[in-house]
């Protein structure tokens, strides 16, 4: 199935909401497109759940009506976290880790450069020679 943007427009307010009633999804998308028929669609391919059933027991559609509950379907599931890429993993693992080891490595090159460095190291016996030329 092609998910249009209407359809992961649903499953991402089903998917934040956990479970929404017809008539909240009726307030919120009905100006846009045919609910309706989105719903249908994404419950017939598994992406939402219909609490009780989408058939009854002759294999007839049960009608949604405003007191309808929907749920994510593990494929909605699936399908809304494929889509969410700018999350908080991505900030930490792309973001936040690279700068800190940048200032890490930063710090311990300045530390080491220092410590190791022989010109920053002191001569104890270049001040008195230059006392004694100067004597001289």
């Amino acid at each position: 199935m092609i998910i249009t943007k209407a359809d992961m427009k649903i499953l991402k307010f089903v998917y934040s909401h956990h479970s929404v009633s017809f008539g909240r999804l009726k307030q919120k998308f009905s100006k846009r497109f045919d609910l309706s028929d989105s719903l249908e669609t994404l419950v017939y391919n598994k992406y939402l759940t219909q609490i009780g059933g989408s058939q009854d027991n002759m294999g007839n559609p049960i009608p949604i009506t405003d007191e309808t509950i929907f749920t994510m379907d593990s494929i909605g599931a699936a399908e809304v976290e494929s889509k969410q890429w700018f999350n908080t993993e991505y900030v930490v693992s792309h973001i936040l880790v690279p700068i800190i080891l940048a200032v890490i490595s930063t710090l311990l090159t300045l530390i080491l450069t220092s410590a190791l460095s022989p010109s920053l190291q002191t001569n104890q016996s270049a001040p008195l020679q230059l006392e004694q030329n100067t004597q001289q």
